[in-house]
């Protein structure tokens, strides 16, 4: 029952356990096959062990049982631990074969002695956000398989998969400090802070993807002026020091070069980077599974909440890589193009859509904007009339809803820090969460996009 790990990424584990609340202990029972060692996790102070056995029961010693599908960690906080478990489930597909399950229920279990007032706000809080964060789009966890982790690194390690082309791309927000404080306003200002440290920040963030993808070109989408033209203004200067033939800066301003309808123009930037997307290829394996091309270097695209300008940019680089990808595999044509097989067309256009929608809808609480272009590969007036009423939407969520859902996704990383102790000094990391993910690797809509090549028939 150890916790995946890096050098073991496609562990067995245990797809559902027994959970029996005996009055010291919760101890984690698999029932999905025979097991020598169980979990016992201790109810006064969250330490976790496992053993050989399940403790007697009898007339004094009768828990309660139920089932849990996994066990996430242990949440240490000033007023108490807690574990925290996922009791419900659904199945919504499959990776390569593996079956990927959503989270749709969570629990935190109390692992102290007392019970004081504070406590039971503390838990009362956690309720209401888990609540809310069983509500959010993104929890996505695998039994099989590390969701974390791209095909071409699994490869290095040693997993076997089927052998598809594979190519990765990042979003991400301005890779320095600055902030946008809620105020009511439709638009908040945007503040640099901390200045001085803009470039020491964006060079070991830079340094970080270099370490993981290789080479990285930055494409850099807000506009060149007004309120977001000060943060391209800061991004373009704390990057010019570490400019080389491994790391490009791209500045294209999104809403001067296609406005609101001509997304077509998106051509003009492609120009600006198509010969470093084929010097740095893509992930791709032969029928004998030897690694015959190896994807060198990404595309790292932001704007500034990284949904909307930088989906309809992050679609059209995808369309790009798949275009070749098919090209290179004999389905396409040297100079032939997606748009040619509209049935084919159309469910790319689909499946971008939908993620797009379910990133915004996880950050945003709505759909993203502009979808109607990634959709059908044009701007409709339905679409420019969702696009407001989602714009009003935002605002409304972000000025009253974003905080709960935010402390939400803090207690499931093992950020959160409790509203009756966030001014109490505690050893260690309070809101750390101690112990790896025992159903599996859990992880929220991930902002890293493999583009893995699965032929339909309908491109045919």
């Amino acid at each position: 029952m150890a916790a995946p790990n890096e050098a073991s990424p496609s562990p067995k584990l245990h797809t559902r356990l027994r959970l029996w609340e005996f009055a010291d202990r919760y101890v984690f029972e698999p029932v999905d096959g025979l097991a020598d060692l169980f979990l016992s996790v201790s109810r006064t102070n969250g330490s976790m062990n496992l053993v050989e056995e399940l403790p007697l029961r009898g007339s004094s010693a009768n828990p309660s049982v139920r089932i849990v599908f996994g066990v996430m960690g242990v949440l240490r906080l000033a007023v108490g631990s807690y574990c925290l478990v996922i009791t419900d489930r659904d199945c919504v597909g499959s990776y390569m074969g593996h079956a990927v399950f959503k989270v749709t229920g969570l629990k935190a279990l109390p692992c102290h002695t007392t019970s004081s007032a504070e406590q039971k706000k503390t838990e009362k809080e956690f309720s209401e956000l888990l609540d809310a964060a069983e509500r959010s789009i993104g929890l996505y966890f695998s039994y099989e398989t590390n969701l974390t982790l791209t095909l071409q690194r699994l490869y290095d390690l040693g997993d076997k998969f089927k052998a598809l082309p594979l190519w990765r791309q990042v979003r991400g927000s301005m890779p320095f400090l600055w902030e946008q404080i809620v105020d009511l306003t439709y638009k908040p200002s945007f503040d640099v802070i901390r200045v001085e440290e803009a470039a020491c920040v964006l060079e070991r963030h830079f340094h970080d993807l270099q370490k993981k993808y290789g080479s990285v070109v930055a494409i850099d989408l807000v506009n060149s002026h007004g309120a977001e033209g000060r943060l391209y203004k800061r991004y373009e200067q704390s990057i010019e020091p570490i400019l080389s033939e491994d790391i490009r800066f791209v500045h294209f301003d999104f809403h001067k070069i296609c406005g609101h309808i001509h997304f077509e123009r998106l051509s003009q930037l492609y120009d600006q980077i198509e010969d470093y997307l084929k010097k740095h290829k893509y992930f791709l394996l032969n029928e004998e599974g030897k690694k015959t091309e190896e994807q060198t270097g990404t595309v790292r695209t932001n704007c500034i909440d990284c949904l909307d300008r930088t989906n309809v940019t992050q679609s059209m680089v995808g369309r790009k890589i798949l275009e070749s990808q098919l090209q290179r595999l004999g389905v396409l044509g040297a100079n032939d193009t997606i748009s040619n097989y509209p049935a084919f067309d159309a469910d790319y256009k689909v499946l971008w859509a939908n993620h797009g929608d379910a990133i915004s809808t996880q950050y945003s609480g709505t759909p993203a904007l502009k979808g109607d272009f990634v959709r059908y590969g044009k701007r409709t007036t339905q679409g420019i009339l969702n696009d407001l009423w989602n714009a009003l939407a935002r605002y409304y969520l972000n000025n009253f809803a974003d905080g709960t859902k935010q402390d939400a996704m803090d207690l499931l990383q093992g950020h959160y820090v409790s509203s009756v102790s966030r001014d109490v000094t505690v050893p260690g990391k309070p809101g750390a969460l101690e112990v790896g993910i025992l159903a599996g690797p859990l992880t929220d809509t991930s902002l890293t996009y493999d583009i893995a090549i699965i032929i339909s028939s309908t491109l045919h």
